[in-house]
């Protein structure tokens, strides 16, 4: 192993700064870090969510290197861990083989570097679907409207003799399978002709509620949940959002209120099926926002989410060497998409980006695209540029602040911590310039400025540090994909003199297809308040070539339709067409307390109009 160090920088000249009027800028970026922001409950920045590896405890890191990893403030978030076959009694699992299995497991575990009574605490924990080349598997067929009452009691003692009769805690949340309707069609190609694709979907669902229900009874803190989506393809297969219907619609309406969370896997690239296409931007929004909404109208509420995978994938990756340059990519995306994660952080119970241990497991030449740690040529582990996404991130923390953008595409966070600020930005698009105005501070004064950038030069990922001159205008060029947190150091501890509350109101009806020159109607109810800031997000699904800003009227008042939107433009989903969240900002006195009319009209074409939210930001 090389040398650890906490943070590889690179160093480059200091960044410059020059009044405004002499620079030509195309972004404004304004933040007041006397302004604390809330969303919901959540007021500052919960590491545990976001900064996580897909990783379990186990003893494939030395004691050093999991010290280096827990100074970098790495999470281990996902474990595959389940009874084999097929979790049933029918299968011939037993609750004394559970027994044996967790007693030689228990005395392996306690000598792993990381061991920790807690170690599993907040992790997930999941299992394969459906037979296959592993045996721990969580699926056993067994007909339509199967009982799966003993399987269900058979998880609950799974949990109990694992982990509690070990002396560990429990684990924060339970996927019983992982990313299964992918797998629906194993049960038919291994002979079994009455599992069809639809019927296998739907018995897992009801899998997953009868195992949901029982383990409530026992574990009331443990939160359970499904159904790790792998391709959320919702708007398919014309946009008209059969996949939905078919699949996470028909998950939620047979769970029914059992489920504690949904769960997702948001990737760009091609991951099972689909084009090569990103999902970063305006398309994860409409995903999110497709569940929450459904969830909102279904239940008065909407249902937390868990997002048990995410980042960047493609198949052929598996067949290749080592690449610098698929680091970035990798890089990249989870960057965009964890920036995302935090602009919406109150829903959101937990996120795992996909990077992995060393994958020592893997029976190939070539290392596993996503491993943090890889061999050299001399055959010593040596970490690979993935670990420079949990060295960038290791120095942000605080509570939200308020900040907002004049660009889309740059997306800000703002947190203060004590004497420190710090402001994220991150490109979704091609190269910019920022200019960043900071409200200055009453009886304070800055003391140093620095900015660290997580980026690539010639297709491999920099991560860079630059100090910056004092002054109240902050200028930066950010290059495409790139991510900056530019730090602010004062004199004194920063005041905080006021609040912004966030809150985010879904409409009471959705998935509304277009009909060429009729008005398509939402209603949205808010709550009464004074208002600082109010965004209209519509989700919006058309097929490939049309437009997708219609004519718009809130509350009777004509809104110009944007043309940009978060992210890129779509235009190579060739067959998938445009899906995706698509902000207008509205005036404030235009949004009143109580129900707001929207009305949206197309001139042509065909589609959905997915969701309609507004997004509102509160003066407390």
């Amino acid at each position: 192993m090389k040398k650890l160090e906490l943070i590889e920088i690179h160093p480059v000249l200091f960044g410059i700064l020059l009044p405004v009027m002499t620079y030509s800028q195309n972004v404004k970026v304004t933040a007041d870090f006397s302004v604390s922001k809330e969303y919901g409950a959540v007021k500052s920045l919960e590491r545990e969510k976001y900064f996580n590896s897909h990783n379990s405890p186990g003893n494939e890191f030395s004691a050093e290197e999991w010290d280096y990893l827990n100074k970098v403030k790495m999470g281990i978030g996902r474990a595959f861990m389940i009874p084999g076959g097929g979790a049933s009694v029918a299968n011939g699992m037993s609750t004394e083989m559970l027994k044996k299995h967790a007693a030689n497991w228990g005395k392996f575990s306690k000598k792993y570097p990381c061991y920790s009574p807690d170690m599993y605490k907040d992790m997930i924990v999941t299992s394969h679907p459906t037979p296959g080349k592993v045996k721990n598997y969580a699926f056993h067929w067994k007909g339509t409207n199967a009982d799966y009452t003993e399987e269900a009691k058979l998880m609950a003692d799974f949990f109990k003799i694992q982990f509690i009769d070990n002396g560990y805690s429990l684990p924060g949340y339970y996927e019983p399978m992982n990313e299964p309707y992918v797998h629906a069609s194993d049960y038919r190609k291994k002979g079994i002709k009455e599992a069809t694709d639809e019927k296998v979907r739907k018995e897992m669902a009801r899998y997953h509620k009868a195992v949901a229900m029982e383990l409530h009874k026992h574990y009331p803190e443990l939160k359970v949940g499904g159904f790790a989506s792998a391709w959320p393809f919702v708007e398919g297969f014309h946009s008209d959002f059969q996949h939905w219907n078919e699949r996470m619609k028909m998950f939620i309406d047979t769970v029914g209120d059992e489920m504690d969370f949904l769960s997702v896997h948001i990737y760009d690239g091609k991951n099972v099926k689909g084009e090569d296409t990103f999902r970063s931007g305006s398309n994860m929004e409409g995903i999110m926002d497709l569940m929450e909404g459904y969830t909102f109208i279904k239940y008065g509420h909407v249902k937390p989410l868990l997002i048990s995978e995410h980042g960047m994938t493609r198949p052929d990756w598996l067949t290749q060497p080592y690449s610098e340059e698929r680091d970035w990519k990798i890089i990249r995306s989870l960057n965009h998409q964890t920036v995302q994660f935090m602009s919406r952080p109150d829903n959101l119970l937990k996120c795992i980006p996909f990077i992995s241990g060393k994958a020592s497991w893997r029976k190939d030449p070539n290392p596993y695209p996503w491993v943090i740690s890889k061999k050299d040529a001399k055959g010593n582990w040596e970490w690979t540029h993935l670990v420079k996404y949990f060295e960038f991130w290791s120095r942000l923390k605080g509570n939200y602040s308020k900040i907002n953008s004049s660009e889309i595409d740059i997306l800000p966070l703002a947190f203060v911590d004590g004497k420190k600020a710090y402001v994220v930005l991150n490109n979704l698009e091609e190269k910019k310039t920022v200019n960043l105005d900071v409200a200055v501070l009453k009886n304070n004064t800055v003391k140093n400025i620095s900015v660290s950038r997580l980026a690539q030069k010639n297709g491999i990922p920099v991560l860079e540090e630059e100090k910056l001159k004092n002054g109240k205008n902050v200028v930066i060029d950010i290059d495409n994909g790139e991510t900056c947190i530019v730090e602010f150091e004062y004199k004194n501890r920063i005041s905080r003199n006021g609040v912004i509350k966030n809150r985010k109101f879904y409409a009471s009806s959705y998935l509304k297809p277009v009909k060429p020159g009729e008005n398509i109607g939402f209603d949205i109810n808010i709550d009464k308040g004074s208002i600082d800031k109010a965004v209209l997000q519509i989700g919006i699904a058309r097929p490939v070539g049309q437009k997708v800003n219609p004519e718009l009227h809130v509350n009777g008042k004509k809104y110009q339709f944007p043309t940009d939107w978060k992210g890129y433009d779509q235009k190579n989903r060739t067959k998938e067409g445009f899906f995706g969240v698509i902000d207008i900002n509205i005036d404030k006195s235009d949004i009143k307390a109580g129900k707001n009319r929207i009305l949206l009209k197309f001139t042509d074409g065909a589609g959905t109009v997915s969701t309609a939210a507004l997004n509102v930001d509160y003066i407390n």
